[in-house]
């Protein structure tokens, strides 16, 4: 049988072997949808992977059952479980954990007669308002006075396009099982666009769902403006005075300026797209050659000017680059 539920969750286990042969145990570990060992299943293919018992060198688990060739031995009153040993063996592996099976499904079998009350309301903590930032993943909080009545919780974001995002965590995940209030998750879905986000959280089990007790926490996702460059190259003496400029791509940038200035207040003053700088996703090396000139200044001895590069994104304009002093010679 896989996965009853509280209508058929029934065992049978003759007298004789209830104890000492652990039958008990082991029919109980059915309701759970643990299964027997792999090769020899009940669930006709239905269970989960990971839900056989053990067959380990002179001993078996308590799901284990008719282990082939050498394996097996005698039942011991252990679940499988590859976290735990015996006599130094591994008492399962990955397609032999009881002991998830049990714990990923304790709350539903408990509900099965005697159902627990539904979760009560989370309240949201963090972000409050204000604003946040889509890189790197936000991280939302919230808290809960009863953290072993969860089974799990669902954290719903609606962007600013209207666009719904919907993740559900265990209470392990966000860090709130056993003893914990607080629970924190990273969102690491997709990035949030810029605007207004709304989120809540419901906390879920067999009994029901409660969603958060504030309802809808408003937040503004705010944009992260591109970063300053490296220049690389010219730099000194030069004797193009038409040179290729080139710098570090910022991933967030989709425009650069280029400013090359002297005495006079400029020489080039120029925008361009990522694209025409040759670095469109942000990770190559960028470069251009202008067709404006730099003088040399003949016949006096060369002066120096300088050049840098500032970013634009949509969330606004980056910082300008240090400068680099360049001098072109006749």
């Amino acid at each position: 049988m896989y996965r009853p539920n509280g209508h058929n969750a029934l065992a049978l286990v003759r007298e004789g072997c209830g104890t000492g042969y652990y039958g008990f145990a082991h029919q109980l570990g059915f309701i759970f949808g643990a299964d027997l060992n792999d090769g020899n299943s009940n669930m006709n293919g239905g269970g989960e992977a990971y839900a056989h018992g053990y067959c380990g060198t002179n001993f078996r688990t308590v799901m284990a059952y008719n282990c082939p060739g050498a394996t097996g031995g005698k039942r011991l009153p252990l679940w499988s479980n590859p976290d735990n040993t015996f006599n130094g063996n591994a008492t399962g592996d990955a397609s032999a954990n009881n002991v998830k099976v049990l714990n990923d499904r304790a709350l539903e079998v408990a509900n099965f007669r005697f159902p627990v009350a539904a979760p009560t309301q989370p309240t949201l903590s963090n972000p409050a308002g204000g604003s946040i930032n889509p890189e790197p993943a936000p991280t939302f909080t919230w808290t809960t006075q009863d953290p072993d009545r969860a089974s799990s919780y669902l954290l719903a974001i609606t962007d600013s396009a209207g666009t719904v995002h919907e993740h559900t965590y265990t209470p392990d995940e966000a860090g709130c099982a056993g003893a914990g209030t607080s629970c924190t998750v990273s969102f690491t879905d997709v990035t949030l666009p810029l605007g207004i986000v709304h989120w809540r959280v419901t906390a879920k089990n067999a009994s029901g769902d409660t969603t958060s007790a504030d309802g809808i926490t408003t937040v503004t996702v705010e944009p992260i403006l591109p970063g300053k460059v490296d220049l690389i190259s010219p730099e000194g003496v030069i004797t193009d005075s038409k040179p290729t400029y080139r710098w570090k791509a910022d991933p967030k940038a989709t425009w650069y300026q280029l400013w090359v200035g002297d005495s006079n207040p400029y020489v080039i003053s120029q925008w361009y797209p990522a694209a025409d700088v040759h670095c469109p996703t942000g990770t190559e090396e960028c470069f251009v050659k202008p067709d404006a000139a730099i003088p040399d200044n003949a016949p006096n001895p060369p002066l120096a000017v300088r050049w840098w590069v500032r970013t634009w994104s949509q969330a606004g304009t980056g910082p300008w680059s240090e400068s680099k002093a360049i001098s072109v010679l006749p």
